[in-house]
């Protein structure tokens, strides 16, 4: 039998406050890709978790819901906003928005 994975993958995502309940439930319709919290309400960032296997599909799916990354550990690693959420801040402006709607 095969041992699940000890260690899960993180990502930080934004998507519209209005749209954040609509992305939690199409998230769960995909399969349960990834479990969603949300680090900041106001701004609507939101923290994934997924098993390792599973980040591929999860980056692949994330546009079509209407999902922004805003922090990849891979690309930084030493940077963690889970200690320090206010280092999301810093991330708003890096990337368009991918639903291709207003924010």
């Amino acid at each position: 039998m095969r041992q699940p994975p000890r260690t899960s993958r993180i990502l930080y995502v934004e998507v519209p406050r209005q749209e954040v309940a609509r992305f939690r439930f199409l998230l769960e319709g995909y399969g349960h890709l990834a479990v969603a919290t949300v680090v900041d309400r106001f701004r609507a960032a939101i923290k994934l978790r997924c098993a390792p296997e599973a980040e591929e599909e999860l980056r692949q799916v994330l546009p079509h819901l209407g999902a922004r990354l805003l922090w990849d550990p891979e690309e930084t690693p030493g940077r963690d906003p889970a200690t320090a959420p206010h280092l999301l801040r810093g991330f708003a402006a890096q990337a368009g928005d991918l639903s291709g709607g207003k924010h």
